[in-house]
């Protein structure tokens, strides 16, 4: 539960601080729309 909690935590930063950067990773991973 501490380590769910904590990964949560975590993606919400790495969302905040680089937005575009896991956009990038997203579409990259979906492929070209």
């Amino acid at each position: 539960m501490k380590n769910k909690k904590a990964i949560r935590k975590k993606m919400m930063i790495v969302k905040r601080e680089k937005p575009r950067e896991k956009w990038r990773l997203k579409v990259g991973k979906s492929g070209k729309k």
